[in-house]
């Protein structure tokens, strides 16, 4: 008997709900996915994509796969392919905000011009 394939490619929540698309953002922006090792965000990576090719290792499972597309979507750029960055992954967006929103209200008074800049390229695509 053949396990039905995931498909990648559809969202795992109803993202025309606001809480499907809360629970797909807290999932992509885990900040514990941030401190993962780049072999393990590679491993991942290889295996979202011989899982679309349809070639992945036998006995794998939904939870290995989901995992994998975790990996993949949080720290990989979209467009290219490329392993980003810490700062610029999605998995860095609310500790990485949370760390420059408070520099810059604790330091409001020193250079807000510099500060906004900041914000404004860490926000930046």
């Amino acid at each position: 008997m053949e396990t039905q394939r995931v498909d990648l490619d559809q969202p795992i929540w109803n993202l025309s709900t606001f809480t499907g698309r809360l629970q797909y953002y807290a999932w992509i922006t885990n900040p514990l996915l941030s401190i993962q090792s780049e072999s393990t965000l590679f491993s991942a990576k290889d295996l979202v994509q011989k899982y679309r090719a349809g070639t992945e290792p036998p006995g794998t499972t939904v939870t290995q796969i989901r995992r994998a597309q975790q990996l993949y979507l949080s720290a990989f750029h979209p467009d290219t392919g490329e392993l980003q960055n810490v700062i610029g992954r999605m998995s860095f967006q609310v500790p990485g905000g949370m760390v420059l929103i408070g520099a810059m209200t604790t330091f409001y008074r020193l250079g807000v011009t510099g500060q906004n800049y900041q914000k404004l390229m860490f926000n930046c695509p």
